[in-house]
């Protein structure tokens, strides 16, 4: 049984389960390497005493600040040890859950030639790194024909160097191009949403859903009521976008976002609720409106008082932010979890997960 998606509208069910490269010894580079960092706070420490020359202690300090700086860049097989740990945990989250899920796969850049004097690269130059990127390592990764004329309508100015292409994970593409805006920044969550893992599932009342996660480190030192209610300082920040389909076109495309604390736009559409007119942003986006309805009418009409309170209900819990495109509902959240003790994460963030989900889902009745 396939399941819904907000952007190809069907997908087959998938789960990209991770193995994490095997552990192996030091390679002759980092022998090399930590060798050289030996050598240089050694001659930092006693070129001074032993050869009466500050010289060496500058050698010195190059060779160990230097070496050192290489290692951290190191990564193993392209990821860093934190993407490693965030893989283990997306998948084994995925498997807990019985979902469809994919890992989120970092993004890859290739070097191309282009023709001297032009602005632009080829498709066929195009499609030939894509096959060389997905092809063989990712069969299962196909790049889109949206992407391939993004890229193609990319304009590189210099004709003394070989143009990079970036090529973004596939299935992260169409929220990359899609909500842009949404994704990044906001009064609610001042940190832009880029997705560890993308999952898939059905409710128990049978409501399909789409939902990206991304997991972040965090210092709620000064987090007042969230390191309350955490009961750490130490803990992990879970974003979480939501989208599911609604049972009509409501013809909208607007978004609700946090109102900046002190400002109150004047411009944005006005409900009968200060709460809520204090809480929200209301955007309507008219060129993206079905031209035979009223824009701000329909809205007023989808955001009946239930629906107000159930939104102020979940901005509370999750800083929750909402896209309404047409029949489909966005909605983007932020909970903080303990992290403090590792083994219990899965737990923590399945119940906030789930907790989100029926948050999310609360007013989907009163818009239809």
């Amino acid at each position: 049984m396939s399941h819904w998606d907000p952007f190809l509208r069907s997908i087959e069910p998938f789960q990209e389960k991770y193995e994490p490269p095997p552990k192996s010894g030091m390679s002759l580079l980092h022998k090399l390497l930590f060798a050289t960092m030996g050598l240089g706070f050694f001659l930092f420490v006693f070129s001074k005493p032993l050869f009466e020359t500050d010289i060496g202690a500058l050698v010195g300090l190059i060779f160990a600040f230097g070496s050192g700086g290489i290692l951290s860049l190191i990564k193993k097989d392209g990821l860093s040890k934190a993407q490693i740990a965030e893989r283990i945990f997306v998948s084994e989250l995925g498997q807990r859950l019985g979902w469809s899920y994919r890992l989120v796969h970092p993004e890859e850049r290739a070097y191309v030639k282009k023709p001297k004097g032009k602005s632009t690269v080829a498709r066929d130059v195009i499609e030939k790194a894509a096959q060389a990127i997905f092809g063989e390592n990712r069969p299962d990764l196909t790049i889109s024909e949206q992407q391939i004329d993004t890229l193609a309508n990319t304009k590189f100015r210099s004709d003394h160097a070989r143009a990079q292409l970036t090529f973004d994970d596939p299935f992260v593409f169409p929220l990359l191009t899609h909500l842009t805006n949404f994704l990044g920044p906001s009064a609610g969550s001042p940190l832009p949403l880029m997705p560890s893992g993308l999952f898939w599932s059905t409710t128990e009342r049978g409501v399909p859903f789409f939902l990206a996660l991304a997991l972040k480190e965090v210092d709620l030192r000064f987090g007042g009521k969230e390191a309350t209610q955490v009961g750490s300082n130490q803990a992990r920040g879970v974003q979480f976008l939501i989208a599911y389909p609604l049972d009509r076109d409501t013809g909208l495309d607007a978004t609700l976002t946090r109102e900046p604390i002190g400002r109150d736009s004047r411009n944005d559409l006005k409900l009968a609720s200060v709460a809520f007119n204090k809480t929200f942003k209301i955007k309507i986006n008219e060129d993206g409106c079905d031209p035979g309805i009223n824009p701000r009418l329909a809205l007023t009409r989808a955001l009946t008082p239930a629906t107000q309170t159930a939104l102020l209900d979940a901005q509370d819990r999750f800083k929750l932010e909402v896209y309404l495109r047409r029949d489909v509902v966005f909605a983007k959240g932020l909970a903080f979890v303990n992290s403090k003790y590792p083994s219990g994460l899965h737990e923590a963030v399945e119940d906030v997960l789930g907790t989100f989900v029926g948050s999310a889902l609360s007013f989907k009745r009163y818009v239809e």
